[in-house]
């Protein structure tokens, strides 16, 4: 099943990569704890992956053999990074994406905004020019903190 929606490239490297002794054994495998993460483009909007769009399926509905690999393997799987109409985006949106892509890539956790601030701050910092702006987004990163903190104790208070 895996391979019908799989391109013939993947479908190729995991026959010929994913063996058990491998990716799975009674010690949990080279893969165990690792994360794997899907890159996905498609020539349709974003719209049209969802129930009652024009292909009526969500992307997440494509990629379940793989969320079973992964629970399989002990993979950690990340939110795929989907890219919508790459060929119709401004060159804007493509310096967005690539500053997207490299916090994918990079991040444990890339949908996190708390560690997309942390991975802006990392650049930003050291530099004269950018200096500033890394206290900036810092400053705010951390009333963002005391924020959720504070809502958390509010939550936690109402409960009791």
């Amino acid at each position: 099943f895996i391979g019908s929606m799989a391109p013939a490239s993947l479908h190729q490297w995991l026959t010929d990569v994913w063996l058990k002794q491998f990716v799975y054994d009674a010690r949990g495998g080279l893969l165990h704890g690792k994360s794997l993460g899907f890159v996905v483009t498609f020539s349709q909007p974003a719209t049209a992956y969802q129930l009652g769009g024009s292909v009526g399926f969500s992307i997440s509905q494509f990629l379940t053999p793989y969320a079973a690999l992964a629970a399989k393997t002990g993979l950690t799987l990340l939110p795929p990074l989907t890219i919508a109409q790459f060929a119709n985006q401004t060159d804007l949106e493509h310096q967005q994406l690539l500053v997207r892509y490299q916090q994918y890539l990079t991040l444990d956790h890339p949908d996190r905004p708390d560690e997309q601030a942390q991975w802006f701050i990392d650049r930003l910092s050291g530099n004269a020019d950018t200096q500033l702006l890394a206290d900036q987004l810092a400053a705010q990163t951390d009333d963002i903190d005391r924020l959720r903190l504070t809502l958390h104790e509010l939550k936690a208070g109402e409960s009791e």
